[in-house]
């Protein structure tokens, strides 16, 4: 059987993938999350954009980055 700690299983990290879109701030990066969701009622799918304003310590981040954000 594998092994996890107790803080493993009581809080698995969210983990989401986007574009970064902005690098304007000072050690922030702006990363655009999309999510492809079904309409309940018409069955299309629909994508839904959520801006995340991620950590950036060192300014690594460029516009059109593939990024993962914990």
């Amino acid at each position: 059987a594998e092994e996890t700690t107790a803080t493993e299983r009581a809080n698995p990290r969210k983990i989401r993938e986007g574009m970064v879109v902005s690098t304007s701030m000072d050690k922030t990066a702006v990363v655009a999350v999309v999510e492809r969701v079904r309409h309940p009622k018409y069955d299309k799918f629909i994508t839904r954009t959520k801006k995340l304003y991620a950590h950036d310590e060192a300014n690594d981040a460029k516009i059109g980055d593939k990024v993962r954000v914990v």
